[in-house]
């Protein structure tokens, strides 16, 4: 498998059980790409196989923004993604190796710190329900 191949037109913010976060971006962000709180307290890129730090995901972005912008994630809850993503159901999704995607859990390699994200549902939805570990695999 690969990461969810998400189109940003598409992502759209959920109203079951969703919660929000405020923040500002670190850098160019697009909406559906999965995001941490990097030291300076800036929303950027998570990912999996760089550090425990950039694999801590704070939640997936809601919209566009570029460095120094405002910026609104969704950190619960569900999550339209799109029919261009379409989540498994039932399938566990975690922080990408790739900057700011979102992998199937089966894509979880040795060297990656796991960060759950949340499991796929019907109508193209990611149930969220972000777990942090902190832990690498072997």
């Amino acid at each position: 498998m690969v990461d969810l191949a998400i189109t940003a037109s598409q992502v759209l913010a959920g109203t079951t059980g969703a919660d929000f976060y405020y923040g500002v971006a670190a850098e160019t962000i697009t909406a559906g790409q999965a995001l941490y709180l990097n030291a300076s307290n800036l929303l950027a890129l998570a990912d999996a196989n760089a550090s425990v730090l950039t694999a801590a995901v704070k939640g997936i972005a809601l919209h566009a923004a570029l460095a120094n912008q405002p910026l609104k994630i969704q950190t619960a809850g569900d999550l339209t993604l799109g029919a261009a993503a379409a989540p498994v159901v039932g399938t566990v999704y975690i922080a990408s190796g790739t900057a700011g995607g979102i992998a199937p859990v089966a894509d979880k390699v040795t060297g990656w710190f796991c960060s759950i994200l949340g499991v796929g549902k019907t109508g193209n939805i990611l149930n969220m329900d972000v777990f942090v570990s902190g832990s690498v695999t072997p």
